[in-house]
């Protein structure tokens, strides 16, 4: 077989040598000449040109028509995104910015507590000057006349050879942020539960509304630096985490930051710098430092816990102003808690010096107001205790389960707990139920599980194909031993999800080759050729600029979708072409064979691997199989909240509180009072 192969290339090749007819202009001549030295050539211009204007009517009406314009500029023209697609994208991640931000706002625990908390200029903490040092006073003995007036929003501004003066309660943060002092460049630091994400979210929302509004304005756009890893370069990260959390394609990611931070286009808010350990948080302020530096008309927004930051030692010199969220005061304390009615409770927190400090944080605060019933609380592990038994048994929060199919307390707090110690382990805030992967497993037997059902499926789906045509017995026998190899020795391989379709030059050219060298031996390599690039083609069809999580689970069935229409369309294109030839059954076999080799590459491998994923983790007990329905269910009971199709514990420290809950601890919790 081999020797008829190298035959036939070595005749079209001898061919395709041959010299041109002498006398090129006369049209038939040169067609006759080619139609006798190249098979089929007619039939694969025929076929080319039915499927070329099939495609491009598809497209048209389809609106993409432009978008494989736009990668032949891409790959052979111009490198950077055009002006009118900087302009799109700039739009999309806006509206993106906007839902997300107004969502987060609304399922914040500090939502439920509105408390105006009084600041505090701190501009030493970025290593300016500081010319006035208050002495520190008892709260209940400062007069109206002291330098630190308590006022709503209450803020002291240090200013060179001025004397501190007192700020109007209508200053916030976001005009702290625009004064020509600070120079949008702002560290904000404040105690644990102080209210610091939710200070930041209120500056994106009204950076993000200007940004609508103007054009000139900068693109705000929030990133989680506890995602950040020693090494890398913060231009960098800022394309990963637009591709990871954003959904910008990721090869526009990192050049489309560079552009926007060029042309001074990009506003980067930075929460969590605390997250990072002391060692990395280290890190991490040298690379911001050396990225500032860089792009000194670059705006920026930094937060971190006080006690972190100052533990660190090292200073965000390049930012040019910090306020300190403090803590609220007992008068704040006194006039919220009459205002809901709770008198009883502010009785008990007066005489009770732990829970008087636990309530000048605004986040404890709210959480004593939910689940105080006049039990001790001593310290925030209690109060944290009290707040998840009351959620977890509170009959309203009920209801994304039929009544009798709920998961117990004990089952919630259980998959809860793993959740949050997985997130831990790879310092994430946020969740999304697509980004499961193989390192998740906890032990050598559920890995041996997962590769051992990965080869099995592997196996028999080619098996039953291949048995098609060499024999039922003789295909399953053979595919299955094929599939445990593959399962057994690269089952744990990353799960790579297609959650759309692109064009690729290379996979198209590829794809050409292959079906050359296949289909040519049959109906000729011209043929085999176009075919390839045709599906190149169909491949860009639906590539996007950016694509938001909508909904849970949304990248596996995009990825499933994608990889069974590559399987469809490919497999059927592949067994026409084998079945002119050597007959309906053998090529619709070949074409199936075919269409599950590409359609394995264009998404459904992946879609498989986390089916396979989600089985090993539910028989082994650490999810639920229906993992979306289970996390509308903590977001009812307010552990979690939802943005779109992503997930993150209400707040941080609860999912710190979570991380390191003990089974014993659960079990009790699960108890109803």
């Amino acid at each position: 077989m081999l020797q008829e192969v190298n035959a036939a290339l070595g005749g079209l090749l001898a061919q395709a040598a041959q010299p041109l007819p002498k006398d090129p202009d006369k049209t038939e001549q040169l067609i006759a000449w080619l139609n006798q030295h190249i098979p089929g050539l007619d039939l694969g211009l025929a076929v080319f040109a039915v499927i070329t204007l099939a495609v491009a009517a598809v497209a048209k009406l389809t609106g993409n028509l432009d978008k494989i314009f736009s990668f032949f500029r891409k790959y052979f023209g111009q490198a950077e995104l055009s002006e009118q697609e900087l302009s799109i994208l700039r739009q999309k991640l806006l509206e993106q910015m906007k839902t997300n931000v107004a969502q987060r706002l609304d399922d914040s625990l500090h939502n439920w507590v509105r408390v105006d908390l009084e600041q505090e200029e701190q501009r030493y903490q970025v290593g300016r000057p500081r010319k006035e040092k208050l002495a520190k006073t008892p709260k209940s003995k400062r007069s109206p006349s002291a330098l630190r007036k308590l006022v709503k929003r209450g803020l002291a501004i240090f200013k060179d050879n001025q004397a501190i003066k007192q700020v109007e309660p209508a200053e916030k943060t976001y005009n702290i942020f625009r004064r020509n002092d600070i120079g949008g460049r702002l560290l904000i630091l404040g105690e644990p539960g102080a209210g610091k994400t939710t200070e930041l979210l209120t500056v994106t929302q009204r950076l993000v509304d200007a940004a609508i509004d103007d054009s000139d304005h900068p693109i705000p756009i929030l990133f989680e630096l506890s995602s950040w890893t020693p090494g890398t370069s913060i231009l960098t990260w800022f394309g990963q985490q637009l591709q990871q959390s954003y959904g910008v394609s990721n090869k526009r990611a990192e050049s489309t930051a560079q552009q926007w931070i060029q042309q001074n286009e990009f506003l980067p808010l930075l929460d969590g710098l605390d997250e990072l350990g002391q060692s990395n948080q280290v890190a991490c302020i040298e690379a911001l430092e050396e990225f500032l530096s860089q792009h000194p008309a670059l705006s920026a927004i930094v937060c971190c816990r006080r006690e972190e930051y100052e533990q660190g030692k090292q200073q965000l010199k390049q930012l040019n102003g910090a306020i300190y969220l403090q803590a609220v005061g007992s008068q704040q304390i006194q006039h919220y808690l009459e205002d809901l009615g709770q008198e009883q409770l502010w009785d008990d927190i007066q005489s009770n010096a732990d829970l008087l400090k636990l309530a000048e944080s605004p986040l404890f605060l709210t959480m004593l107001v939910v689940a105080y019933q006049g039990e001790p609380i001593r310290d925030r592990e209690a109060l944290f205790n009290a707040y998840i038994q009351k959620q977890l048994h509170e009959p309203s929060y009920q209801g994304a389960y039929k009544p009798g199919n709920a998961k117990t307390p004990k089952q919630t707090l259980h998959y809860l707990t793993w959740l949050a110690q997985q997130l831990k382990k790879r310092n994430d805030t946020e969740f999304l139920i697509e980004n499961l992967q193989p390192d998740w497993l906890s032990s050598k037997q559920q890995e041996r599980a997962y590769r051992l059902i990965f080869g099995l499926i592997f196996g028999l789906s080619f098996g039953l194909i291949v048995g098609l045509i060499v024999g039922l017995i003789f295909g399953l026998s053979g595919g299955l031993s094929g599939g445990l190899i593959v399962g057994l020795s690269s089952g744990l391989s990353e799960i790579k999800l297609q959650e759309q379709l692109k064009w690729s030059l290379r996979k198209s050219l590829i794809v050409g080759l292959i079906f050359g060298l296949i289909v040519g031996l049959i109906v000729g390599l011209i043929v085999g050729l176009i075919v390839g690039l045709i599906f190149g083609l169909i491949f860009g069809l639906s590539d996007e600029a950016i694509k938001q999580k909508q909904v849970p689970n949304q990248g596996i069935k995009k990825s499933l979708q994608n990889g069974l229409s590559v399987v469809l369309i490919s497999g059927l294109i592949v067994g026409l072409i084998f079945g002119l030839r050597v007959g309906l059954i053998f090529g619709l076999s070949g074409g199936l064979i075919f269409g599950l080799i590409f359609g394995l590459s264009s998404g459904l491998m992946g879609a498989i691997q986390h089916c396979i994923l989600r089985i090993v983790l539910t028989i082994n007990g650490a999810t639920p199989w229906n993992y979306a329905q289970f996390l509308e269910h903590a977001v009812k009971h307010r552990f979690i909240q939802r943005t779109g199709g992503r997930y993150r514990f209400i707040h941080d420290l609860l999912r710190q509180h979570f991380a390191q809950m003990t089974p014993e601890q659960q079990a009790l919790l699960a108890q109803k009072r």
